[in-house]
């Protein structure tokens, strides 16, 4: 009897499934798309291997899909253990706006040996003139369906909003989200990380814990009625341990939003910036707003939150660098001292941040209208007008004879060479000021040079006697 031998399998084609799902139907859940792919798999000889999966994310973009960005690296990079990518259609691939960026990772799948199959497509990915008709049609049209819900629910939410409901995730500090129902009945207030359940709810903002509601008046009490800035007041609270959203601490941006947010008084603006499918933030307009005022129960009251307004306005004005320093001298006639924290507490007085970002630090600043923090390098602790330097000058003229700028730093009742400089352009500008010409070691060995030189000397005192009986 002649024994009978069965033919060897074929080895499985190793593959990868890659799932993505946003939130917009159940059918394209993992699970189902992962099903429609096993069938395909086992019907076409692929054996899956491996799974990338980007869950709740959108196809507009490849920023925030890190499962897509790690597959196309595998790939490119050589590191991947199969050859082929089993996705469920073109739209899971991705509904990117630019259909070529779509067919640009596939290429690149293509390129380093790797077939991209979509399997729940009536058309086989197979290069043929009717699949790739087929496949860029599908791609405008994912591309589509994207742009149409978008704009879809852009006048849904403006809709609403009109109506007062909130758009919004986080309210913010001192505001908590409160579900209404279909008939407009209150329900369950939200925490953090918490939505509603319903589809037809809607959510309201409504005033927090008294605890924060009391910081939020007490942060326009000390910007309105104290005048602490608002660097300050974040300052302050974080000193006493008051915590921020969320446990964090304050800082100059959050006091920043509470200050100008109009929801602190019941108003909902909505529609102040827009971002169309995975594209930079723009702002609009504000006659472009969507405004629904008294929509909520308001924290602070409008008089406050006007003069807020009034003065945060009248603060941000942009500030000549004269007039910033003119501000902390003023500040330091008060105090006789200057530091970060007295200019914090001072009404009027530039925010350190602005004073470094405009000066390049406290101490430049400090140095440019002469004050020394350590009370022994200068002596002038108040902005000298340009006379007063000058006559300083002169001063030093008669003392020594010569004029240079190591006898200015040497002599501790002179303001900074660099003072000088920055007002007059150079030292050589401010000893011109004065008609004294810094003569060479050969010119004053010279009787002539000794003879300039005395002349110098003579005129530069007359001139201080002149302006000391004026």
């Amino acid at each position: 009897m002649v024994g009978t031998t069965s033919r060897p399998r074929a080895p499985k084609i190793r593959a990868a499934q890659y799932l993505r799902m946003s939130t917009e139907h159940q059918r394209y859940s993992p699970e189902h798309q992962a099903a429609a792919i096993a069938a395909y798999a086992a019907g076409r000889g692929y054996e899956v291997v491996r799974t990338y999966l980007d869950a709740g994310l959108s196809g507009v973009t490849l920023k925030q899909r890190k499962a897509l960005r790690q597959l196309l690296a595998d790939v490119v990079g050589g590191e991947a253990d199969f050859q082929a990518v089993l996705v469920y259609d073109v739209s899971r691939w991705g509904r990117f706006q630019n259909p070529d960026q779509s067919a640009h990772y596939e290429f690149l799948c293509a390129e380093a040996g790797v077939q991209v199959e979509y399997c729940a497509e009536p058309f086989d990915n197979d290069g043929s003139m009717s699949s790739t008709i087929l496949k860029g049609l599908k791609r405008v049209m994912a591309a589509e369906y994207s742009r149409e819900l978008s704009s879809k629910v852009a006048a849904a939410q403006t809709r609403l909003a009109r109506k007062g409901f909130w758009q919004g995730s986080s309210p913010g500090y001192g505001l908590r989200r409160q579900i209404i129902d279909e008939h407009g009945r209150p329900g369950a207030v939200l925490e953090a990380g918490q939505y509603k359940a319903a589809h037809n709810h809607r959510t309201i903002l409504i005033p927090g814990p008294d605890h924060e509601t009391e910081v939020v008046r007490r942060i326009y009490r000390l910007y309105v009625v104290t005048g602490m800035t608002k660097c300050a007041i974040a300052r302050l609270l974080n000193s006493q341990g008051v915590p921020a959203e969320a446990g964090a601490t304050w800082t100059t941006n959050r006091v920043i939003q509470i200050l100008r947010n109009p929801k602190y008084i019941g108003d909902l603006v909505y529609h102040r910036t827009k971002v169309v499918l995975g594209g930079k933030p723009a702002r609009i307009p504000p006659n472009e707003w969507v405004k629904a005022p008294g929509a909520f129960e308001a924290i602070v009251d409008r008089r406050m939150f006007a003069e807020a307004q009034r003065l945060t306005h009248s603060r941000s004005a942009k500030r000549s660098d004269a007039e910033m320093l003119a501000a902390m001298v003023e500040v330091l006639r008060e105090h006789g001292r200057l530091n970060e924290q007295i200019l914090l507490r001072s009404p009027g007085a530039p925010c350190p941040s602005a004073i470094r970002k405009r000066f390049g630090g406290l101490k430049q600043a400090y140095d440019l209208i002469g004050y020394a923090r350590d009370r022994t390098v200068r002596a002038p602790y108040v902005v000298l007008t340009d006379d007063e330097l000058l006559a300083k000058l002169w001063a030093l003229l008669l003392r020594h004879g010569r004029l240079s700028v190591a006898l200015i730093k040497s002599d501790r009742s002179m303001p900074k060479a660099d003072i000088y400089c920055r007002r007059f352009g150079s030292i050589t500008a401010a000893y011109a000021r004065i008609g004294y010409v810094q003569l060479s070691r050969a010119e004053l060995a010279s009787p002539v040079g000794a003879a300039r030189l005395r002349a110098m000397v003579a005129r530069a005192g007359s001139t201080a006697k002149t302006s000391t009986q004026g």
